[in-house]
């Protein structure tokens, strides 16, 4: 505390962080710190201020909170909270559904590498949620994805080799696109 107190957030916040992935500050402890360094605009604080609001760990369930936390920490450019906003949007929680608005922040998220968000944009593109369905766009957010080794676009991938995607007429068979 006493480098909150001295004014260097960002090595106090450090520390925590240390504390928080060895286990050694856990809970409700863990969200005050994130709070407290989530003031100084540490973005990645903010990020953990907002999961700390949406999973009402150290306060109350807060989806309003969690969105404000998440948005901050997103324009500060910080991919997980990007990807905790295009979920927040499709979701609908502290803020109204907006499926395409939840398609902008999958994608700057998938753009930075986020594989989950890849995989999330597979399956908007193959449904059709948020966008118009696109086959080829599915495939390339699954195969980015499971290039990172995310196991459920793997696994969609591999599906999708032996039955193809909706309305395609299914996987080639083996004497087509000789």
């Amino acid at each position: 505390m006493a480098l909150y107190e001295k004014g260097e957030h960002e090595q106090a916040f450090a520390l925590v962080k240390q504390g928080v992935e060895a286990g050694e500050i856990k809970g409700e402890a863990a969200c005050r710190f994130f709070l407290d360094a989530a003031v100084g605009k540490n973005r990645v604080a903010r990020y953990e201020a907002g999961r700390c609001a949406a999973h009402g760990i150290g306060m109350g369930r807060d989806a309003e909170l969690a969105f404000d936390w998440y948005s901050m920490a997103a324009e500060q450019g910080y991919v997980p909270a990007m990807a905790a906003l295009g979920g927040l949007f499709f979701a609908g929680r502290g803020i109204k559904t907006d499926d395409a608005e939840g398609i902008r922040w999958y994608r700057r998220a998938a753009e930075q590498g986020d594989a989950r968000s890849q995989a999330v944009l597979g399956v908007a593109y193959e449904k059709g949620l948020g966008v118009e369905p696109d086959r080829e766009a599915a495939l390339k957010w699954y195969a980015r994805a499971a290039a990172q080794g995310n196991r459920d676009a793997q696994n969609v991938l591999d599906d999708l080799e032996k039955k193809g995607l909706p309305g395609d007429g299914g996987a080639p068979g083996p004497d087509e696109g000789k």
